[in-house]
């Protein structure tokens, strides 16, 4: 049995100090953290957590993340990335930074996001990488209200305290809710989300035109009738010299432009001013060099610049038929490429064609060019009515792709998803103009409203001189070398019948026949013994067609009488000339009436009476 008396050992005397220098060293920490303890309100955006100050600190820690209906527990559990080869990592937090209107925050993996709020008291998260291969970020989020999707669009609705909002992410955005994350497409090293208080206004309505609503139908006819006035007086005088025959382009340089002539005269011709046609073409005749086949409806020349697009057509064909083999969805890079394949193709191309189109993946994700040219297809079929159900699939890229890539930017509405994030106005107001003319001809009231709340959008960029730059970023800064003027987008603007178009007889009759015009209707019959063309036109108007298909006739008639053909016909007042090799007849029609006809007889050359009421 040990003693009483036994001394105790030294180091039995550190124990009680070890435990207190703990004590110490806790109730220390506990103090220096509170004194790093932040919890920030910017509006209704919070910020908490613990940490010094500053971007990149890397001491921050327990940080949460909240907004109305949504937060994100950034210490728990950390953004993923993926690379362009499908590499998973992680996005660590770095660091926070209070600003004016929200917080930045810093991540590894070369990470930056801004949280922030607007005018409006949007929220708008936007990420900006500045890596290389980044495609995709998974952001971890929690959200505190049941959601309900937007129609087919990558939006969300939902309530808070009886406070209704809308939370949307760029085009191809998943929002994973039993995963509890949003899934973003990284584009041009960005991505980003907004959450906009919406009231009693409808989601869907909301999504698209923002708390001012649609463009009206009034403000939209004024708003175009406006430009298309103010750049057809630059064209009739102000920026014209009768002289040379040029005008001051949008570059700001004296030329000729075929694109100004035809939008000139075609606006000319709806106004009802056949004599400024007169007048601008007598100027411009020293430039019969410069025709294309677009002016040479009105300019003549028509027989040559057949020729020249020959060589293009050629060359199309080879494009078409390639990329209907291969697949290349760039084909649709091409504008007015239905109307090129109208013109220039054979049965068995429009079937290679409508093949090429019946084999595209619709689940890809395009690019706003590739989405354009689609639409411009689609809406090209149902104008023609078209029995075609492989170019009407096309109508699921709408919904699907083009919707969800509208991006609201100062209240306009444009396509997202441009060169280096910025949206591409001629884009813009092309697929707006497409969504407007489907929207009448197919009663659709919200592809109609969105097309014209698109154009308006881009019409509003205009400068004194009717000028629109190409690119506009999200703040509203112009971008670009070049501009374009109305004389670019006046097809993208109004259907006039008078601009030059392709109108097709295919299968009429057994026929192939194509005419390229300029008249406001054009009508065919045939029989064994004659074919008739119609043509109406304003009365005392020339005009040039080119007729495709034509076989072989005997004698032609117009004005009711016997006409001769005649190389030079372009120099009279009304004439003719037939390529046999290439089946094509070569017309210039000065309208005595308003409906003309053409008469060709292939057996017989007796007198057709064409006689016609002016209207």
């Amino acid at each position: 049995m040990p003693l009483m008396n036994t001394k105790i050992k030294n180091i039995y005397y550190l124990v009680p100090l070890f435990f207190l220098f703990v004590t110490v060293l806790l109730v220390f920490l506990e103090f220096n953290n509170r004194d790093n303890f932040f919890n920030i309100q910017i509006d209704s955006i919070h910020l908490s957590g613990t940490g010094e100050q500053g971007l990149d600190k890397n001491n921050i820690s327990n940080v949460k993340l909240s907004v109305p209906g949504l937060t994100i527990n950034l210490s728990k559990e950390p953004i993923t990335v993926l690379d362009s080869e499908g590499t998973i990592s992680s996005a660590n937090l770095t660091g926070y930074k209070s600003t004016e209107s929200g917080f930045t925050l810093s991540f590894s993996n070369s990470l930056i996001m801004s949280i922030s709020t607007n005018e409006s008291e949007s929220i708008i998260f936007n990420i900006e990488y500045s890596g290389e291969s980044l495609n995709t970020l998974i952001l971890p989020v929690k959200f505190m209200s049941d959601l309900h999707q937007v129609s087919y669009l990558p939006c969300f609705s939902y309530t808070v305290s009886s406070t209704n909002y809308i939370v949307a992410a760029k085009s191809g955005s998943v929002f994973d809710l039993t995963a509890g994350s949003l899934i973003l497409p990284i584009t041009d090293n960005s991505a980003s989300v907004t959450i906009d208080k919406i009231g009693d206004k409808d989601p869907l309505q909301y999504y698209f035109f923002g708390d001012k609503g649609p463009v009206p139908t009034d403000i939209y006819e004024s708003t175009v009738e406006n430009f298309i006035s103010t750049a057809y007086e630059g064209w009739r005088t102000g920026r014209f010299n009768s002289g040379t025959g040029e005008w001051i382009l949008a570059d700001g340089t004296n030329g000729f432009d075929n694109n100004l002539l035809t939008s000139f005269i075609s606006e000319s011709l709806k106004r009802g001013r056949l004599a400024q046609i007169a007048n601008i073409v007598d100027a411009v005749n020293n430039k019969e060099d410069y025709f294309t086949f677009l002016s040479a409806t009105f300019s003549g020349n028509i027989v040559n610049t057949n020729s020249l697009r020959r060589t293009i057509d050629d060359a199309l064909k080879k494009r078409i038929s390639t990329a209907a083999k291969t697949g290349d969805i760039s084909l649709f890079y091409e504008t007015n490429l239905m109307q090129e394949l109208s013109w220039i193709s054979s049965s068995a191309l429009f079937r290679d064609f409508s093949k090429f189109v019946s084999s595209i993946d619709l689940g890809t994700r395009f690019e706003p060019a590739v989405l354009t040219g689609m639409i411009e297809v689609y809406m090209a079929s149902v104008k023609a009515e078209s029995d075609q159900s492989d170019l009407m699939r096309l109508f699921s890229i709408i919904e699907e792709q083009i919707f969800p890539s509208l991006t609201r930017i100062n209240n306009g509405l444009f396509l997202a998803g441009g060169k280096e994030s910025l949206f591409d106005t001629l884009l813009t107001i092309r697929t707006g103009f497409a969504l407007y003319e489907i929207g009448k001809i197919e009663s659709n009231t919200l592809f109609e409203t969105i097309g014209r709340s698109m154009i308006v959008s881009v019409l509003l960029l205009s400068d004194d001189s009717g000028l629109i730059p190409e690119f506009i970023d999200r703040e509203g800064k112009f971008h670009g070398n070049n501009y374009f003027g109305a004389d670019t987008l006046y097809p993208n603007l109004i259907s006039n019948e008078y601009y030059p178009h392709v109108v097709n007889f295919k299968g009429t009759a057994g026929t192939d026949i194509s005419v390229w015009t300029a008249a406001n209707t054009v009508s065919y019959i045939s029989n064994k013994n004659t074919s008739v063309f119609e043509f109406t036109y304003p009365r005392g108007g020339v005009h040039h067609v080119v007729i495709k298909g034509v076989e072989p006739f005997t004698n032609l008639q117009m004005n009711g009488i016997n006409w001769n053909s005649d190389k030079r016909f372009q120099y009279y007042s009304s004439g003719w000339v037939y390529d046999r090799e290439e089946k094509t007849l070569y017309v210039k029609i000065t309208q005595k009436r308003i409906k003309e006809k053409i008469v060709l007889n292939y057996r017989e050359t007796t007198v057709i009476n064409t006689e016609t009421t002016g209207e």
